[in-house]
């Protein structure tokens, strides 16, 4: 494990007057430079766009939660309750019409609109009416869409073939993503956002290393063959991520990434986690990247003890980051043999489970997220199986090797709620 420390001075700027309501969804449209946000307050929301000097409302509030907005056909597409609405400049248009259940994302793929609906089945958007894909699939719960590589990928939560949690359409037929990893621990776990970065789609959702096959913790990369690490992963999951063409950027409610402390926002470089230093005195749960620098929009009202009304661009000023990434305990599986955790997440007990040709004393050493032994190693009570108990520890992700003698066996990560 590498790590640097940081440092911390203005590290924010709020843009224009702010905002007088929570910011619950930013978007930028790339094509025409535009940075628009979606403001509330009760059951009323807002959509807003920033006109490099001041914020424009556009319209009247919208009486349902806007989920997400999107580029369709030169106008800006936003999807509230069960429709999709679309700005002519004057007023809103509603396109197509009411999904059965309430929309939550839109995305625009081979020059259509698509839309996913909780409870529902993804369809397109054909002569001004919502058209279900053939073959239709129903989702449970549908999270998120993102267009990448000539396919239309799909998050959330369901089972059932071709894909459990995520899939792609190519325009004709539903695919698994590389086999499909990802096993979901608990039944209100989730796939939960994309982003692409550097020609690779990252998605983050609630699975960890160790439980299945699945690759890492919290965040993978998927590069269109493979499934790939992210540097040891996030304790948990992000509910956005962000990128602009240097680094990726994640917010939720996680507390660490690849061994850094980073309380619920972070930032990879493609190398190694970050963090950004800062502390808000509220909640956050919007981002997006506008003229490459990243925007953070939220119920916030001061950032480092600087008044900054609910929306902010970061500046960095002399900031020096705190930065780490989990280097040399990484998967292997040797002799044959496979390792499982379970549970993981604990809060109080795991255990660890392996089946393999060696035989021998087997010996467990445990680390911190940032490289630090933190007990002597543990000696299992039998060949096969060995009970790890937590309960002393903080909160954190932990990082394990199995050793027969002096050789690695195995290496894991657990993390500890």
């Amino acid at each position: 494990m590498s790590l640097s420390f940081g440092t911390s001075a203005q590290n924010w700027e709020q843009i224009g007057e702010g905002s007088a309501r929570k910011i619950h969804i930013l978007y930028t449209d790339t094509v025409s430079q535009t940075l628009y946000a979606c403001n509330h307050s009760g059951a009323e929301f807002g959509i807003i766009r920033w006109n490099n000097t001041s914020w424009d409302t556009l319209g009247t509030d919208l009486p349902a939660p806007v989920t997400s907005m999107k580029r369709f056909n030169n106008r800006l597409c936003v999807s509230s309750g069960r429709f999709v609405l679309s700005w002519n400049g004057f007023d809103w248009d509603t396109l197509g019409n009411a999904h059965t259940n309430d929309i939550k994302d839109i995305e625009v793929f081979n020059s259509e609109l698509y839309a996913i609906s909780h409870f529902g089945v993804a369809t397109v958007l054909v002569n001004d009416q919502w058209v279900s894909l053939n073959p239709v699939w129903f989702f449970s719960t549908p999270i998120a869409l993102q267009t990448y590589k000539n396919a239309l990928y799909i998050c959330g939560q369901w089972e059932g073939e071709p894909g459990n949690n995520i899939m792609s359409w190519d325009g004709n037929v539903w695919s698994d993503v590389g086999g499909n990893p990802f096993l979901l621990t608990m039944t209100d776990y989730r796939l939960r956002t994309f982003v692409i970065f550097k020609n690779e789609l990252f998605m983050s959702g609630d699975f960890w290393q160790g439980v299945e096959d699945n690759p890492e913790t919290s965040i993978a990369r998927w590069d269109g063959n493979t499934w790939k690490t992210v540097g040891g992963g996030l304790d948990r999951s992000a509910t956005t991520l962000a990128a602009n063409q240097d680094d990726l950027y994640a917010i939720g409610r996680f507390e660490y990434a690849g061994g850094v402390e980073v309380p619920g926002i972070a930032k990879w470089d493609g190398t190694q986690w970050c963090d950004l230093g800062s502390t808000f005195n509220g909640g956050f749960g919007a981002i997006t990247v506008y003229n490459n620098q990243l925007i953070i929009g939220g119920s916030f009202t001061g950032i480092d003890g600087m008044p900054i009304s609910r929306i902010a661009k970061w500046v960095g000023g002399n900031f020096v980051a705190e930065c780490g990434t989990i280097s040399g305990i990484e998967d292997s599986e040797t002799e044959n043999s496979k390792l499982t955790i379970y549970p993981n997440p604990t809060t109080s007990t795991t255990t660890l489970t392996w089946q393999g040709q060696s035989h021998g004393n087997y010996q467990l050493q445990l680390y911190d997220g940032q490289g630090k032994q933190i007990a002597p190693p543990i000696l299992p009570k039998g060949e096969g199986m060995c009970e790890i108990d937590m309960s002393a520890l903080p909160s954190g992700i932990y990082f394990g090797r199995l050793l027969v003698g002096e050789k690695t066996h195995h290496t894991f990560k657990v993390i500890k709620e």
